[in-house]
Formats: C-alpha cells, sequence, structure tokens
C-alpha cells in the first residue's frame, strides 16, 4: 500500500477513537510483534491505491493493521474479553500482499478465504506472541480462531466486529458518511441474544439500522461491482504472469511488502508484465455488458456479495431490518438476485 501521510493518520487515529477511548496495552503488545508489523504494508483496497483517480478516489488509505486494530478494539469495547479480543486482533495475520487478489490468485473470486489457511500456523509459530499470551495467562488455543466468538465473527448477513469495522472504514473513507454518523451509529449498537440464541450486535434506533444496512450494501455493491472486480482479476492476472515469466516468486506475496511489489512490476523490463501493469495503473472506463468483448480486457463478475441484515430491538423485542422495513429487503433482494455482467477495459 501506498505510504500513509499526516491526513491518513489522523483519519484512523479519529476511527479507532470511536471504538474506544484507548487500545489497550495488550494490543499494543501485540501489534508490535513481527507478524503483525508485516500487515502495515498490506492495503485494506486490494491494490487500488495504485489505480487511476479518474475511476477510485479513498479519503484515507488504510492498512491490514488498522482493520485488525478496529476489529479488536470493537471487540474489546462490547466483551471486555481479552481472549475475543485478541483473536479478532489476530484474524489477519496471514493475509498477503494486495489482500483479497490473492483470493484471485488462488482461484477462490467467490469465497475469498483461501489466504486464511496460514493464519493457525503463523500465530502457532510465532514466539513473541506466546511470550506475551503467558503473561496474561492465555495460551494459543484461545485465540487461534476468532469465529468461535461470535461477536467478533459470524455468518453474513448478521453484524460482527469484523463486519462493522470495514464497513464504518469503508463507508468514512468513500464519504457515505462523515465521523459523527460513524460515531452515531456506534454508539447506538448493544449486545443482545439473536434467534439462535448467541450473543449479536443489535442496534436501538430504526433509522440508524436502515442507514447501516444502506452503507453496508452500498459498500456490498462496490466490493463486488467493476471496479473491485476488474482491479481484483486483473492484479491477479498480472501477478499470474509475473510468477509465470519469473519477475515475482509466489512466496514475495508474504514476504515482501506491495510496494517492493510495486516497484518490481513498475521497473521490469519484461513487456508483457509491463504492458499489463500499465493497463492496471492507467485505464479510466470501464465497461459494463452482458456478454464478454473478445477484443478487451474483459471478465464475468464473480465476486463474494456482502451485505448485512443487522437486528433492531423494539422495546422487548427483536427483529432483523428486514422485517421491518421493505424497502431494505426489498434493496438486499435485487442485490442478491443480480446477475453477474461482464466487466471491461
Amino acid at each position: 500500500m501506498k505510504r500513509l501521510n499526516e491526513t491518513d493518520i489522523n483519519r484512523i487515529n479519529e476511527l479507532h477513537s470511536i471504538y474506544a477511548k484507548e487500545i489497550p496495552l495488550f494490543i499494543k503488545e501485540i501489534t508490535e510483534i513481527k507478524e503483525m508489523q508485516r500487515l502495515k504494508n498490506v492495503g485494506q483496497n486490494c491494490g487500488r491505491d495504485y489505480i487511476s483517480n479518474e475511476i477510485q478516489t479513498f479519503e484515507y488509505n488504510y492498512s491490514r493493521l488498522d482493520h485488525s486494530i478496529g476489529v479488536s478494539l470493537i471487540i474489546w469495547n462490547f466483551t471486555k474479553s481479552m481472549k475475543q479480543s485478541i483473536a479478532g486482533l489476530l484474524h489477519d495475520i496471514a493475509t498477503p500482499t494486495f489482500s483479497h487478489v490473492i483470493d484471485y490468485y488462488n482461484n477462490d473470486d467467490e469465497k475469498q478465504v483461501s489466504t486464511e489457511c496460514l493464519t493457525p500456523n503463523i500465530i502457532k509459530n510465532s514466539k513473541e506472541l506466546e511470550i506475551i499470551l503467558s503473561k496474561y495467562g492465555l495460551n494459543v488455543e484461545d485465540v487461534i480462531d476468532y469465529s468461535v466468538y461470535p461477536i467478533a465473527d459470524n455468518n453474513m448477513p448478521q453484524l460482527s466486529a469484523d463486519r462493522l469495522e470495514y464497513n464504518l472504514y469503508m463507508a468514512t473513507s468513500r464519504k457515505l458518511i462523515d465521523m459523527n454518523e460513524a460515531r452515531n451509529i456506534y454508539q447506538n449498537i448493544q449486545i443482545v441474544k439473536n434467534e439462535n440464541n448467541e450473543d449479536e450486535m443489535c442496534f436501538t434506533d430504526i433509522k440508524l439500522a436502515k442507514k447501516f444496512s444502506e452503507i453496508a450494501l452500498s459498500n456490498g455493491i462496490y466490493m463486488s461491482g467493476d471496479v473491485s472486480t476488474i482491479t481484483n482479476k486483473l492484479l491477479s492476472d498480472i501477478l499470474k504472469l509475473s510468477v509465470k515469466e519469473k519477475v515475482l516468486k509466489p512466496q514475495m506475496f508474504m514476504d515482501n511488502t506491495e510496494e517492493d511489489v510495486v516497484y518490481i512490476l513498475e521497473n521490469s523490463k519484461n513487456l508483457k508484465v509491463k504492458k499489463m501493469w500499465d493497463k492496471f495503473k492507467n485505464f479510466n472506463k470501464i465497461d459494463e455488458t452482458n456478454e464478454l468483448i473478445t477484443e478487451k480486457y474483459s471478465i464475468k463478475a464473480t465476486g463474494k456479495k456482502r451485505y448485512i441484515n443487522p437486528l433492531i430491538k423494539i422495546e422487548n423485542n427483536i427483529y432483523r431490518i428486514t422485517e421491518l422495513d421493505n424497502d431494505v429487503k426489498c434493496k438486499i433482494i435485487k442485490f442478491k438476485e443480480r446477475e453477474n455482467l461482464y466487466y471491461s477495459i
């Protein structure tokens, strides 16, 4: 990812201050281990930092470390459970350069979970982490899988700390909402038992529940839409070609920073690689069609469709927002049933 500037850092700190008044010591200690520090150089936006501003602009940049800290702070705020917060902090520890682009590289564009397979081994093999966990009376098994803690992670379309965090980051960076609106959404959330008798985040204001649902849907449309799909697929194809042409090695996706990889692509003498990289950097228009355009770089959208159907508490009753708001329900159904189009540049 591109180097953070002062504006980025200020915005990140402002967002994190919404999640918790301060960062607990145990979170600070774990973020300093080398396995976590690597995530400072992995962008949340899957390499889209490097495309033309005519196509997309984020108000501020964000790393996988920033996201991980945010998730951990949210869990801590709602549970005050150290092991759950640490599990959330570690959930992206195996994320490679360009994040979900490597899922596309691994032909896992629909589920986007292939990059998580190294998580248990990285956690188990970190001596620095083992020392810190021991200091707090915890062990690896307490923190190795954040999905066992429903506030940290649960099944879509439920609301979890992970989904809440990346949606609030994306919404503020895409200028869908400002920080005050993000704070209002966050402060309206409480923990209740859902229909499966599991803990889940829940809104108490139906207007805010609807607003957040629509924000998450907008983000979901964006993440499975033209810009995200074409950049994820094109960059993954560039990486595949670069490996085939021996410009890059697969291990570099874990060992090198995104800026390292970008520098190699930018300065490659391989004309095929350089041509594709220049296309990635400079395209400024995307065609959306029902059929493949053979004379262009053209792909069918198959990305993961993300949306949230949050809980809302009215008096002593718990509902899903789609049970109360037909407008949101129809928008979600339309999104889920949307046919996969072709995108071309």
